[in-house]
């Protein structure tokens, strides 16, 4: 909704396991009411749907309606576009459980069209749906472009219990750390473009001109000193786990979004440098177990101007992902993939009260609507968070 047009591109960043895999949505220019989308690309891979839908769990039909959804799905934006703008903000992304860099593009795309640039971080943890990494290629001196080069290897969905808290814990760390290298792969971006980073994505033009080319558009465009962490549910459990290794100002603020509280190790509670906290929560997410830790966090930070705890009404725990989209709304709705607010609303909702918590902390005067909504005093929420009964629920 916002007034720039969207590009988006992948950045691998290392060849086999280390390194960061996310995915780029930037500003590509302004939108005008003529612009054609350009390079329209699929949703999503089939690698991922299979574990979308295997982490899902429907029964077999609402699996094949919702296999003919993500197939009919589109990225609508400027695929690998010249980016546009100067000293962007940036907000480095984390994906929830079975989530990947694809599953909160709306979310993604509504940031960009507002002038963020937005890291959506693949955790490759075993928590993503399905991920991958690039093995080297075999002939060291070739470009190393295209799929026949750099051999893929996937790395599918870990099942495991919810409550296997050393498991859940030690990929916090793992994703915290992925968190933290996003973030200073785009401030080496924003310096030096492809002199210190490159894409080791398998259908990119590895090492090519063309390659460094869309990597040196970046040089200059962002704003290092705004650079914001962002996570969704496991995602909330890394940025808040990341907070506390987090060389002091490398991120401007956090938010936390349905903060998923058992995969954070207790140390990780409080320590960290201060820094503005948003809490952003749906209506139907917590129970006691889970917003008791989460109130122990918001505790430990003393000064109540860097902390905003406010709920969207009428939303779930997916309200945030793309999940509301992936079918037919009734449907979608009946089958829980999205709350009783309407997905788009949903997101732009959502979009709208991170732009106002990160305006705020930017010095930027506020309108009406924005105070509203992180008083919690607009009709769409309420401050603070409410919960249910544990009822035996695991972690």
């Amino acid at each position: 909704s916002g007034p720039h047009r969207v590009g988006a591109m992948d950045l691998l960043t290392k060849h086999g396991k280390p390194g960061v895999l996310m995915r780029l949505f930037y500003p590509s220019g302004i939108r005008t009411p003529d612009h054609a989308v350009e390079g329209v690309r699929s949703y999503t891979t089939p690698e991922c749907i299979q574990g979308a839908l295997a982490a899902m769990g429907h029964s077999y039909w609402i699996s094949t309606l919702l296999n003919w959804g993500f197939s009919m799905l589109r990225l609508r934006c400027d695929w690998r576009a010249e980016a546009a703008g100067e000293q962007l903000p940036a907000i480095v992304l984390s994906h929830g459980l079975g989530g990947s860099r694809h599953l909160y593009s709306s979310l993604s795309l509504e940031l960009a069209s507002h002038g963020f640039v937005v890291a959506a971080v693949e955790h490759r943890d075993g928590s993503a749906c399905a991920t991958f990494y690039a093995e080297p290629p075999a002939d060291e001196g070739s470009r190393g472009d295209g799929p026949e080069a750099s051999r893929v290897s996937w790395l599918p969905l870990q099942r495991a219990a919810l409550d296997d808290v050393p498991l859940r814990n030690g990929q916090a760390e793992q994703r915290a750390a992925e968190c933290l290298e996003a973030a200073e792969t785009l401030c080496l971006l924003t310096r030096s473009g492809s002199a210190e980073v490159s894409n080791r994505m398998p259908d990119s033009d590895c090492g090519s001109d063309a390659d460094a080319r869309m990597l040196d558009q970046f040089k200059g465009r962002i704003d290092e000193k705004r650079i914001h962490l962002m996570g969704h549910s496991f995602g909330g459990a890394s940025a808040l786990t990341a907070l506390s290794t987090a060389p002091t100002g490398l991120f401007r603020t956090c938010t936390l979004m349905d903060c998923w509280m058992l995969p954070v190790g207790e140390q990780r509670y409080s320590g960290f440098a201060p820094l503005p906290v948003l809490f952003l929560n749906n209506d139907s997410y917590h129970w006691e177990t889970n917003a008791r830790r989460l109130e122990t966090v918001m505790a430990g930070i003393a000064d109540p101007e860097l902390k905003t705890c406010v709920s969207i009404r009428g939303t779930n725990h997916l309200a945030q992902m793309d999940a509301g989209f992936f079918l037919w709304p009734r449907l979608a709705r009946r089958i829980g993939l999205c709350g009783e607010k309407p997905p788009v609303e949903a997101t732009i909702l959502t979009a709208d009260i991170c732009k106002a918590f990160i305006a705020k902390h930017e010095g930027t005067a506020l309108t009406e609507l924005q105070q509203r909504l992180l008083s919690g005093e607009d009709a769409s929420c309420f401050p603070g968070l409410s919960w249910h009964p544990d009822t035996g629920r695991p972690g």
